[in-house]
């Protein structure tokens, strides 16, 4: 490519090398910028953030049978969890600890 003389007397010729290099590293660093800022904007309008979402808790359900107690429904509902903690729970969202056959019971699980 050869020089090119404008009207104002100034001569442009051809960017060097270098002067490609810092354009590329100016747009790369404009292009960062925006992305942080529209993950941030989208945080705050209520967006999910750009992190890994947290595990979400799982609903589970479980039927009483014949001679169950609410031991043997906890270590079936939580089986990771502390029994007398799941028992506990249950206990007081439901105030009572008897349990009858055929009774749904829902657990809110990690």
């Amino acid at each position: 490519m050869s020089a090119v003389t404008t009207t104002t007397g100034l001569v442009i010729g051809p960017a060097s090398a270098g002067v490609y290099r810092r354009r590329r590293l100016a747009v790369a660093a404009i292009a960062l910028v925006l992305l942080v800022a529209a993950g941030h904007a989208g945080r705050a309008l209520g967006g999910p953030p750009l992190a890994i979402s947290e595990r979400r808790p799982q609903v589970v359900s479980e039927v009483v049978r014949p001679g169950d107690t609410l031991w043997a429904i906890a270590g079936r509902l939580d089986p990771d969890a502390d029994r007398r903690s799941v028992v506990d729970a249950l206990v007081g969202a439901r105030g009572t600890d008897v349990v009858f056959p055929g009774e749904i019971i829902t657990w809110l699980g990690g």
